[in-house]
């Protein structure tokens, strides 16, 4: 019984083993231990009460055993689900960590129950244990700490979150933004239990948009200060915004009375309907409207114009969303134009007028003309018969008394002319009809040959008159010569009218050069009475002189200079005057001239001087200047001496030394010892007597025989030309000297001869004139003598014809040779006369027609010209003029007769 007790008890106890070792999987340490425990249980309790109770038992174990599997596999599910929250916590924990926003959990008290990475980083901690259990006030100051602790008490007694809270923090020491939402924890029952917290780092975002909103602040700022008017609207055409330009324009004080209103609001409807178009037309095409005129009017009744620009506005996906405008105020320039628009209506009437007014002013400028020409005309007639028969009563056998009356008469009537002639100049200046003409001329027998018309005058006031022309001026130049000679004159007349002592000098220097032209600088200084600074001032004006009583004492128009200032101005140039009163005056003014072509200019063979040695003995420093730099630049060696008895010292050193002067100019006035006394001192002296001698004097030439007794060997009046004194001293020396090539002046052309005629030219060009058949062809009978005793004094002898038409019936009868044609005639005058000698003519044009007019003016040589004459004379006739003419006139002939003959050949 016992037995059959034990076996079953080793057998569950056996099964059991069994059981609980193959269990797949195997049931918990715990759960075998307390199986093991329970079948050693039931062994003692069937043990104890024996095989009855072992089926009992069985059936418990059974049972129990059932119980045991279901514990087991329960506990098993357990366990997985623990490693499943297990992980998830893990994993929840790394999300939590690895996140950059702010998360933690806070008891009542405040303090961390947990928090992840960022929230210790942000205290300065290395682990988020270190968070557990610490407080606010232990990572942040205590104002900061104070207020958050605060916010939590608030929520508290609210008993509600806080949500998206911007607030300032501090993260590693610097000051950061962050957004927080704070929560309440509770537990089951709702009671509050502690927060739960979650921040953002918003720090750049609020940085950006603090740039923002600076950039929106300056844009902002910009726009409204911008003085156009710049506004945006949407789809609707209702403004968007307006800056402070905008606002004003409508009449408003502020963008807020603006803002969502479209044009109708604010315009009236007219102006509304054209501003809505227009923002339509950009809106729904999409096309600007650029720089449109627009009239604007405000409700207030404000008028103005915009100059206005829309282009449309869009958004990142290029949608039209509206418009955006500026405008720029052009009321002035509207008002503006519309001033001139009425300013040039105006100026068309006045223009109508003005043409009016010209053809008025032209016909009295021609009206003017016309009667300057006749007064030209009949004041010249008078004046040619006056002094054209005083030259000639001059020439025959007078009384001292008749003389000195006829020579009045000539000066009075030449003076007169002066006067005709400065008026006649003026009105070509007033006209702007005076002009400068271009021909070949040579510049220093042009400066000289003023000089020389001038002497008399200077020789009468006992002036020293002297001229310095610099070797670097050229001989050869293009340019107006009488228009040089009329400015030179002028200024030379000037100085020696206002000069009572000393000297009056004249300078022409090279200033500038070129390979084609040549700046000359002209100057005229005296010693006389010199200008105030008040007179310089008005000194080039018209009719104007430094006084009054100037004119009565000087006499002049006060046109002179006035009408040189044109001529200078004319020529390209300047003048300008020094002057200190009762010390003198000085003139200077400048040209550019063009160079003759080289190929043009004649240099004749001279001698050459070049190794002689000339003493030089003059008072007047100038004047030793001036010839000392003559023979220099010919090549002489050069002394000069103050006075006589400085001139013996010289004359004795120099044959001392071996080297003996071979020429001496003297200057005939000098104190103490003058020219004549000199030479007699020289001339007995044997060691001096071999030395030629030159008298300069201002008192005319003397006579040959005089001079060759007081031992000269030539005498010249000053001022003395250079080719004067070359000549002179090569005639004075030409047993000593070899005949050269040397470059000299150029040979002067029939202008020159004209303008510085001397009595030797007179004669040279009488004894050269072929005879010819000549016809005089004036109304005025005084005139007809005139220019026929004129014309019998150099051996011709002239037919006269009243009119054109006795002259045209003359030359059909007679062949004459040259015919003097007046232009202003009766019946027929001198153009119509000349027209039909020229058709008498036919094609072999032999017969010569020089116009001898009383008329002036600027155009009139041309206009005698171009009516088929030969030449011009204006009156009254000098007989070196009418020499002159017949002299052109005859080589013409000879030049047309060689050509011919060539030709026939």
């Amino acid at each position: 019984m016992y037995l059959l007790q034990l076996w079953w008890l080793v057998a569950i106890v056996a099964l059991t083993v069994y059981l609980l070792g193959s269990r797949t999987p195997p049931l918990p340490e715990n759960a075998t231990h307390e199986g093991l425990i329970v079948l050693a249980l039931i062994g003692l309790i069937l043990f104890a009460f024996g095989v009855k109770a072992t089926r009992t038992v069985v059936h418990r174990y059974e049972g129990l055993l059932k119980e045991a599997n279901q514990v087991s596999r329960d506990i098993t599910t357990l366990k997985r689900e623990e490693e499943a929250i297990a992980a998830e916590r893990t994993l929840l924990r790394t999300l939590i960590d690895n996140l950059p926003d702010y998360m933690y959990a806070k008891d009542l008290d405040g303090r961390f129950l947990i928090g992840n990475e960022a929230v210790a980083r942000q205290v300065g901690l290395q682990s988020t244990d270190q968070l557990v259990g610490k407080a606010d006030s232990d990572f942040f100051p205590p104002e900061l700490a104070k207020k958050y602790h605060e916010e939590e008490q608030t929520m508290i007694r609210e008993g509600q979150g806080l949500y998206n809270h911007e607030g300032l923090t501090i993260d590693g020491g610097r000051e950061r933004w962050v957004v927080t939402n704070k929560l309440l924890l509770r537990d089951a029952n709702g009671k509050i239990t502690g927060f739960v917290g979650i921040g953002r780092d918003i720090t750049a975002q609020k940085r950006i948009e603090e740039t923002l909103q600076q950039e929106r602040i300056l844009l902002r700022t910009v726009i409204d200060n911008i003085p156009d008017p710049i506004y945006a609207k949407d789809r609707n055409s209702r403004k968007t915004l307006a800056n402070m330009a905008d606002v004003h324009n409508i009449g408003a004080q502020s963008e807020a009375e603006v803002l969502g209103k479209d044009d109708f609001d604010l315009f009236p409807k007219k102006v509304a309907e054209k501003f809505t178009a227009d923002d339509q037309t950009v809106i729904q095409l999409g096309e600007p409207v650029i720089n449109r005129e627009e009239y604007q009017i405000t409700l207030d009744g404000q008028e103005s114009w915009f100059l206005t620009s829309k282009v449309p506005l869009r958004d990142e996906k290029g949608t039209i969303i509206g418009l955006v405008g500026v405008g720029h105020n052009i009321t002035d320039r509207k008002n503006a134009e519309e001033i001139l628009r009425q300013q040039a209506q105006l100026l068309e009437l006045q223009a109508q007028e003005l043409i009016a007014a010209r053809e008025t002013a032209l016909e009295a400028s021609r009206l003017k003309s016309e009667f300057v020409a006749n007064m030209s005309h009949e004041i010249r007639t008078p004046l040619n018969g006056i002094i054209g028969m005083t030259s000639m009563l001059l020439s025959t056998d007078l009384s001292s008394e008749q003389l000195e009356y006829a020579e009045i008469v000539r000066q009075s009537g030449e003076s007169l002319l002066t006067v005709v002639n400065d008026i006649l100049d003026f009105s070509k200046i007033e006209a702007g009809k005076l002009s400068i003409e271009q021909y070949d001329f040579d510049l220093i027998s042009v400066v000289e040959g003023a000089i020389e018309i001038l002497a008399p005058r200077a020789q009468e006031k006992g002036l020293e008159l002297g001229c310095f022309l610099d070797r670097e001026v050229l001989h050869a130049l293009r340019g107006d010569a009488g228009r040089v000679r009329q400015v030179m004159v002028n200024l030379i007349g000037n100085a020696i009218k206002f000069t009572d002592h000393g000297e009056v000098m004249v300078s022409a220097i090279a200033e500038e050069e070129t390979e084609h032209h040549v700046k000359i600088r002209f100057t005229v200084s005296d010693t006389g009475i010199g200008i105030s600074k008040e007179g310089v001032s008005r000194l080039f004006t018209p009719f104007s002189q430094e006084n009054g009583s100037m004119t009565r004492k000087y006499g002049g128009t006060g046109l002179g200079l006035a009408i040189s200032k044109q001529l200078v101005e004319l020529m390209g140039g300047k003048i300008s005057v020094e002057s200190q009163q009762d010390k003198g005056s000085t003139f200077r003014w400048n040209a550019t001239f063009e160079k003759q072509p080289v190929d043009k200019i004649q240099t004749p063979p001279r001698k050459n001087l070049a190794g002689l040695r000339c003493l030089i003995v003059d008072d007047n420093e100038t004047n030793r200047k001036i010839v000392h730099h003559y023979i220099v630049s010919w090549g002489l060696s050069n002394g000069s001496a103050e006075n006589g008895t400085r001139a013996l010292e010289l004359l004795h050193q120099a044959v001392e030394q071996g080297q003996p002067y071979d020429l001496a100019i003297l200057d005939m006035q000098m104190p103490e010892m003058d020219g004549i006394q000199l030479a007699a001192e020289i001339k007995a002296d044997p060691t001096l007597a071999h030395i030629r001698l030159i008298l300069l004097t201002s008192m005319g030439n003397r006579k040959s025989v005089a001079l060759q007794e007081a031992g000269f060997s030539a005498g010249l009046s000053k001022p003395v030309r250079q080719s004067q004194l070359f000549d002179c001293i090569a005639n004075v020396m030409c047993d000593t000297l070899d005949i050269v090539a040397a470059n000299g002046p150029a040979v002067s052309g029939d202008a020159s001869i004209a303008e510085h005629a001397t009595t030797d030219v007179i004669s040279s060009l009488e004894h050269s004139l072929k005879p010819m058949l000549i016809l005089v062809v004036e109304d005025n009978a005084v005139n007809q003598k005139v220019a026929v005793r004129m014309l019998e004094k150099c051996g011709y002898r002239a037919d006269v014809a009243g009119n054109g038409v006795e002259a045209v019936t003359a030359v059909s009868l007679v062949p004459y040779d040259i015919v003097f044609m007046d232009c202003q005639m009766p019946e027929m005058d001198g153009f119509e006369a000349t027209a039909r000698i020229r058709r008498v003519d036919g094609t072999s044009r032999r017969r010569a027609i020089i116009a001898m007019t009383a008329n002036a003016l600027q155009g009139d040589r041309e206009k005698c010209l171009a009516a088929g004459m030969d030449d011009y004379i204006s009156k009254p006739i000098r007989k070196v003029d009418l020499l002159a003419a017949i002299a052109r006139v005859s080589r013409a002939r000879s030049t047309s007769e060689e050509h011919a003959e060539q030709i026939g050949s």
